[in-house]
């Protein structure tokens, strides 16, 4: 059970409408059994895993567009990987303080294992995670709605340490929020999500 309201906001209409109509909509994914977040894809009716899909490839189109901007403005699109900020901070995770809360989407600025998979925004930057992400966004038009990420936080920025997918999605909605178990990292630096290490 997902105690934020965001969490449990399904796709609006026309965004699943504007999936349905787009010149993907004839593809067919190869692996429709497999368990990704809380749906099996055996369960999802044609129309809700179709338009998951058409969602990746919105997601993935505009993650591309990033990366060329990055590319023409010299400023990276990438995730900050948490191990070069805890490797030039010191940074140490503050044992057994972890809570439960919501945290704004935009203030995750890496991920512990996954900073290559995603841009800065958390778009989806690999043809590989189509089944997997398709999954996750059809998860949160579900009644069941997602659970909560774990994220580090490190002064106002946080890192992802499960839920890469879940962020990339939710980002891609326009959330604002997403909930998750927030480990406290101590450090003698503060760091914002505006901290870029290029």
């Amino acid at each position: 059970t997902i105690a934020s309201h965001s969490l449990r906001r399904p796709h609006p209409i026309h965004t699943i409408l504007q999936f349905l109509n787009s010149p993907y909509n004839t593809l067919i994914c190869e692996n429709r059994c497999l368990f990704v977040g809380t749906i099996p894809m055996t369960e999802l009716p044609d129309h809700r895993f179709v338009a998951a899909v058409q969602h990746f490839h919105a997601a993935s189109q505009q993650a591309d567009l990033e990366m060329l901007s990055a590319r023409l403005t010299g400023k990276s699109a990438d995730l900050i990987p948490f191990e070069e900020i805890r490797r030039r901070l010191k940074a140490v995770p503050d044992a057994g303080q972890q809570e439960l809360r919501v945290i704004p989407l935009d203030a995750i600025v890496g991920s512990v294992g996954r900073y290559f998979d995603f841009t800065r925004t958390f778009l989806p930057r690999n043809e590989s995670d189509r089944t997997r992400w398709a999954g996750v966004s059809a998860a949160f038009a579900s009644p069941k709605g997602v659970p909560p990420i774990q994220v580090f936080q490190v002064g106002d920025a946080y890192f992802v340490i499960d839920g890469n997918h879940r962020v990339s999605v939710a980002r891609s909605l326009n959330m604002t929020e997403i909930e998750a178990y927030v480990t406290p990292i101590k450090t003698r630096v503060p760091m914002t999500p505006d901290t870029r290490l290029d």
